[in-house]
């Protein structure tokens, strides 16, 4: 799905009645990437909800350096040219949800993203940007059943920030 689809599927598929829409255009390596961010105050995703945990950078560090735990990136893939968490596998927020809940098999799943599809009870890490799609994303897995999701609120913004300061 590329950026304009996502725009799309925002306003038509899902019909989020927006209270703000922003577009923000990034350069990442000569790549134009467009972004669609909604903020909707009716949004039920919008907010954090309890049933998740937050964790922070060293809680993924170690689970990064592992491998065993799994770690989604739900930026756009566009978003993930200048790198990701390593370990880590890109399901875009828009397919969030379908991907991980009942509409995908386990077959699929694993064919496409290289990984078991979690199971209710396993341990997975969500990261965006900046902390807001992840959170939208630990409330849908929350909403689909999972009981031991993560959401890394410093996302990429501090983890690339941070692994440059460490390898100075």
């Amino acid at each position: 799905m590329n950026c304009y689809e996502i725009i799309w599927h925002f306003f038509y598929i899902n019909k989020i009645n927006m209270k703000l829409f922003l577009i923000n255009i990034a350069l990442f390596g000569g790549i134009v990437c467009v972004r669609a961010c909604a903020c909707d105050a009716e949004n039920k995703y919008a907010k954090p909800k309890t049933g998740f945990e937050r964790v922070n950078f060293e809680y993924v560090k170690k689970a990064s350096d592992n491998g065993k735990i799994l770690i989604i990136d739900v930026r756009e893939p566009c978003e993930t040219k200048n790198g990701i968490i390593p370990n880590s596998i890109n399901i875009p927020i828009g397919r969030f949800a379908e991907d991980l809940g009942p509409m995908m098999s386990e077959e699929e799943f694993q064919e496409r993203y290289l990984r078991p599809k979690p199971k209710k009870d396993s341990e997975f890490i969500i990261y965006c940007k900046l902390g807001k799609r992840s959170t939208i994303a630990s409330n849908q897995a929350v909403d689909l059943g999972y009981t031991n999701v993560k959401n890394y609120i410093g996302s990429w913004t501090e983890w690339i920030l941070r692994i440059h300061s460490i390898s100075v």
